[in-house]
């Protein structure tokens, strides 16, 4: 399963920056959130 960290390089690699994405940080921060939760519970679905 790619992390966080894996899609931003993809995204950077198709000349996507996260400024130009404009995601508000309150989603930004659930996004965080549910994908540490994940960790913590080894769930694969988002």
């Amino acid at each position: 399963m790619p992390t966080l960290a894996d899609l931003v390089q993809e995204l950077r690699e198709l000349g996507i920056g996260l400024s130009e994405i404009q995601i508000p940080y309150r989603w930004y921060r659930e996004i965080i959130s549910r994908a540490e939760e994940m960790a913590e519970t080894g769930e694969e679905d988002f």
